[in-house]
């Protein structure tokens, strides 16, 4: 091929690369990625991503009628975080999909902390911060569905003895029952305002990448995807009659004889208050 014949392939050859590679908004996206997904650009010899932002739903709540006043856009995921734009991973229900969140687990500045402390502060947030907004929006679609939650173990611990969450605590406990089968609903309810829902031995639910306050959340320096039970998550308990034993219940993953427990230690339901606001919790610890 003569030199000249060689330049005009090569030129051809880029133009219609550039076809390719440059959007109409001269946005430039890679091969694979259409241009109604999320958008793609290229930073520093890596792809970068936003995620789609789930949109506030409740507006009769106070605390979502402020995220939605913020306008907040969706975090922008770089190098090995770019799969967090996936939107498919809300089907893959595991860690991978829950957002890296660094937190502070300070035991005097965190006390009394609420979900409406991650509206205001500009340093990072307290892990009770997190875990009072995935409480309340978790047992919300619980009792929606007709799952008829209940605070259990260390978040029971932490309402009774501090009307709060425990500022140095991991996650969350929710109980909740069976009748009226309310998982596939809450599952479905929580994944359209920006959760994680999924099965690792139980069910858990963490902050997902699509949440409206994911910006606020984010933390690019953390490793992606978080190690197993760590960040702010929520445990949910299977509570249940037990089978084999009358009048006996079993919650998931209590350590006792035969995990079985006297009904008269479940129900009926006694109040607990947490923040400020009553919750259902197992018969005879609240009021």
């Amino acid at each position: 091929m003569s030199t000249s014949a060689s330049i005009a392939f090569r030129l051809l050859w880029l133009s219609s690369l550039c076809a390719v590679l440059v959007s109409p908004d001269n946005s430039f996206l890679p091969l694979r990625q259409a241009t109604d997904g999320p958008h793609f650009t290229v930073a520093s010899d890596d792809w970068s991503c936003f995620p789609e932002q789930a949109p506030v739903i409740d507006t009769t709540d106070a605390f979502y009628r402020w995220v939605a006043a913020l306008k907040t856009t969706a975090p922008r995921f770089e190098g090995h975080h770019d799969y967090l734009c996936d939107g498919s991973m809300k089907n893959y229900q595991a860690w991978e999909n829950c957002l890296p969140i660094t937190t502070r687990f300070d035991e005097e500045e965190c006390a009394g902390a609420d979900r409406t402390d991650l509206l205001m502060q500009t340093r990072t947030p307290c892990q009770a911060s997190v875990l009072h907004m995935l409480l309340v929006d978790v047992y919300a679609e619980l009792e929606r569905a007709g799952g008829d939650p209940a605070l259990v173990f260390g978040t029971l611990l932490g309402a009774v003895r501090d009307g709060g969450i425990i500022p140095y605590t991991e996650d969350v406990d929710v109980g909740y029952q069976l009748q009226n089968d309310p998982m596939p609903v809450v599952i479905r309810r929580l994944q359209a305002k920006g959760y994680n829902v999924f099965m690792d031995s139980i069910w858990r639910v963490c902050v997902a990448p699509t949440h409206p306050l994911a910006a606020r959340l984010y933390d690019p320096a953390l490793t992606a995807p978080i190690e197993s039970c760590t960040g702010p998550y929520l445990d949910l308990y299977r509570m249940e009659p037990d089978p084999e034993v009358v009048d006996h219940w079993t919650i998931e993953h209590t350590k006792r004889r035969n995990d079985s427990i006297p009904v008269e230690k479940i129900l009926p339901y006694s109040k607990v208050k947490l923040n400020g606001v009553e919750y259902d919790t197992v018969a005879g610890t609240g009021s």
